[in-house]
């Protein structure tokens, strides 16, 4: 993995060291800035996106582990190694839970500095290509949930205009029916408002039976039409005076299969 040109920030108070580190950090490519660890070092912290902090943790003005802490904080992809003279094993526990990426002993071997500054900059990639991934899968997210509010506004503004559509089709529809009712009782004057007596009683019995209002509805329109076939009986035997004789009584007796026909055929 090429080192270049990552940018390092190294801060340790002992000058000697933070030439050494600087020598070999060079010759790998990286782009090196040093601080003795005084009070400016956080105003660089802000001021510049390093790629990995190097920090020494005992320092004369500025204690290692409060430049853990602000880097920690405030640069959350920034790796931090420290750097420690105490062989204490409790020393390194106490900086790794606060949150160092690792830490070096002194005197610094460069093999050592190289692997771990390497392992340093191949975890803070992950995070950034994370961070990266995270923010394109919440861009992502928007643009789904603007689709999908987009497909619903469309969808619901469909459904008004089918529903509206609808309606106009049932009232043109019922308005149908009623004219073949009226048809229907206009050639038989004798059973004049029988078709609309048969709906009224027809829904009212479909309410006391408990039906669906689809249902009712269907038994509305069967109401009106359960006549239709007698469009087809000849009108002198619908309107004949007296009795009729068995050709005439089968004659009107076809006109329930007629109507079903009609109705089948779609009128």
């Amino acid at each position: 993995m090429s080192l270049s040109p990552r940018r390092i920030f190294v801060i340790d108070d002992e000058e000697p060291l933070r030439k050494v580190l600087s020598t070999h950090l060079t010759k790998e490519g990286l782009a090196v800035t040093l601080s003795a660890g005084g009070p400016g070092v956080f105003e660089l912290l802000r001021s510049d996106p390093f790629d990995l902090v190097i920090c020494d943790i005992k320092m004369p003005d500025v204690d290692g582990s409060r430049i853990l802490e602000f880097v920690r904080t405030n640069m959350e992809t920034t790796p931090i190694i420290m750097l420690t003279g105490f062989t204490d094993i409790a020393v390194a526990i106490e900086i790794m839970k606060k949150g160092a990426f690792d830490y070096l002993m002194k005197p610094v071997k460069k093999e050592d500095l190289m692997a771990t500054i390497r392992r340093a900059i191949t975890h803070r990639d992950l995070l950034v290509r994370n961070r990266e991934l995270e923010q394109e899968n919440l861009q992502y997210q928007l643009f789904l949930e603007e689709k999908v509010n987009e497909r619903t506004k469309e969808l619901n503004a469909k459904t008004v205009e089918l529903e509206r559509t609808y309606g106009l089709l049932k009232n043109t529809n019922i308005k149908f029916i009623n004219i073949l009712a009226e048809t229907i009782e206009a050639k038989d004057p004798y059973t004049h408002g029988h078709c609309f007596r048969m709906r009224v009683m027809s829904v009212e019995l479909g309410r006391i039976a408990g039906l669906s209002v689809s249902d009712i509805e269907k038994l509305e329109y069967a109401a009106l039409l359960h006549d239709l076939g007698k469009i087809s009986v000849n009108e002198q035997i619908l309107n004949k005076n007296g009795p009729l004789n068995d050709d005439e009584l089968a004659h009107i007796k076809r006109h329930p299969q007629v109507g079903e026909k009609l109705i089948i055929d779609g009128i």
